[in-house]
């Protein structure tokens, strides 16, 4: 399958049709997960995302329908390999968020995160199909909810660690 690859510290948002080596090697990745996921989303079934050493924070992402996998091939996103478990820091909703209200968004595998820094960690919403695998989910108040599901079916939690204040929750 074809690979994107993301690296906060040292990629660049970059295609070949702006003048750029796109992103498809492990030697000129991009910078942002959203900006991956926006030009290569379409076309490309994995996203690999560097880790690094506790260090590498990544503004929270978006999986749109038309990004939707397939039964044989989910779209997954997931820590790159080797590299540590990467960050991702969300805004004042949500760290990663998997469809939205209209179009169904099925077949996709979020992998091998943190996530911190908002009220949930994943939003899960008109979607089906969605695996969450070896995530850990940090909620920083009492009132936050680590995952939401709203209207999806066929929501898998798997191998992930879920604190609230600091607690195993």
């Amino acid at each position: 399958p074809a690979t994107v690859y993301v690296d906060g510290a040292n990629g660049t948002n970059s295609t070949p049709t702006d003048g750029g080596r796109g992103c498809t090697d492990p030697s000129t990745p991009c910078a942002d997960i959203q900006f991956a996921l926006q030009e290569y989303g379409r076309t490309h079934q994995i996203f690999e995302v560097h880790g690094g050493a506790g260090t590498t924070r990544y503004a929270g992402f978006s999986i749109e329908p038309e990004w939707s996998g397939s039964e044989k091939q989910p779209r997954l996103i997931r820590g790159w390999p080797g590299t540590g478990r990467p960050i991702i820091e969300g805004d004042s909703e949500a760290a990663v968020r998997i469809g939205r209200d209209g179009d169904r968004t099925s077949y996709v595998v979020i992998a091998g995160f943190e996530m911190t820094e908002s009220p949930r960690a994943v939003e899960v919403r008109n979607a089906e199909n969605v695996r969450l695998r070896n995530l850990v989910v940090r909620a920083l108040r009492v009132t936050d909810s680590a995952i939401e599901i709203v209207d999806a079916s066929q929501v898998e939690v798997l191998d992930s660690q879920l604190f609230q204040n600091a607690a195993a929750a």
